[in-house]
């Protein structure tokens, strides 16, 4: 539960910072958008698993 809402936080902060730097100009480098690529894949797996879970029951 602390890894998940961990990772909540990190793509909900690189996502900011990914909208900040296109709305002001500036460069926060390719290491942003990579870590938030690799993030999303992570919160479709686990909204499908949850979805699975409750279908079962």
């Amino acid at each position: 539960m602390i890894a998940r809402m961990l990772t909540i936080f990190l793509a909900a902060a690189l996502a900011l910072l990914i909208l900040f730097e296109h709305r002001t100009g500036t460069s926060t480098g390719f290491l942003p958008h990579m870590i938030l690529l690799l993030l999303v894949p992570l919160f479709v797996y686990d909204f499908w698993r949850r979805r699975k879970e409750r279908s079962k029951s």
